[in-house]
């Protein structure tokens, strides 16, 4: 991108969320390198942690940061320390939380992208909260939001939009019930752990439909929603042979084939 259709693109983002912007949260999980035309749009459900603690790390301020951020090529998931503070027993350097772990892996494995700062990445909603389930559905927020994400997939123009978690109240399951997006079919796989004692699930709905486009961005994508890494090992072996099975990332249409269908 360009520094005028950055700061365009900035501009734009800001009057969507006027009224969030003191919020504690965060947009991009990506650096500015990730801005450009690329096969993912990997998205989790919203920025961790507590908000009454880290109420400093607004919206506002995480759009004036990412834009002035050197080098621009920067992840969440690799470059940004989650753990605890240094004097905690429990601190972990930059990247090496197993969440953080399991997103590189997941992009390696499945996804063919060894270095997850080519991955751009955002979260459905930019409010922090301690729980995902402390994020209400249907919201004012969550409205702004898409919109903000329509605005970023037109830069983006994904094939795939990766959800981290396909529970309820899931960016997935979120996403599914959007206006933005005139959904297909509802789908899900089930294969059987290693252990063979119970099953985990891929879920997707196939080449749902950007509504009311800008110009340009009428595409069709395929929305799939993969366990969430905080509890699910995505970088697994046997999790990636199931992505392949199916396969998720090609250019045909996925059908149902021997799975349930929800919604």
């Amino acid at each position: 991108m360009t520094e005028s259709e950055m700061n365009r693109l900035l501009l734009d983002i800001r009057k969507e969320l006027a009224d969030y912007l003191h919020r504690s949260g965060s947009i991009f999980y990506t650096g500015r390198q990730a801005m450009r035309k690329g096969d993912f749009y990997l998205m989790g459900l919203n920025p961790g942690g507590d908000p009454g603690i880290i109420k400093e790390e607004t919206i506002e301020k995480s759009l004036t940061d990412w834009r002035r951020r050197e080098p621009e090529e920067w992840s969440e998931y690799k470059d940004v320390d989650w753990g605890k503070k240094k004097s905690d027993p429990k601190y972990e350097n930059p990247g090496n939380s197993r969440h953080q772990k399991r997103v590189r892996s997941f992009c390696t494995n499945c996804l063919g992208e060894p270095d997850v700062r080519n991955v751009f990445s955002a979260n459905a909603i930019f409010e922090r909260t301690r729980k995902g389930d402390h994020l209400p559905k249907g919201t004012s927020l969550e409205h702004v939001c898409w919109q903000v994400h329509q605005l970023l997939f037109l830069k983006v123009q994904p094939k795939y939009i990766i959800c981290l978690g396909h529970g309820l109240d899931s960016s997935f399951d979120r996403l599914k019930s959007e206006k933005c997006l005139a959904v297909g079919d509802f789908c899900e796989e089930a294969f059987k752990m290693p252990n063979g004692t119970r099953n985990f699930y891929i879920r997707w709905f196939e080449a749902a439909k950007i509504q009311n486009p800008l110009p340009g961005l009428e595409r069709l994508v395929r929305i799939i929603g993969v366990p969430h890494p905080s509890w699910f090992d995505l970088g697994a072996d046997w999790f990636s042979q199931a992505c392949r099975t199916l396969p998720l990332f090609d250019s045909n249409p996925l059908r149902c084939k021997n799975a349930n269908r929800y919604g």
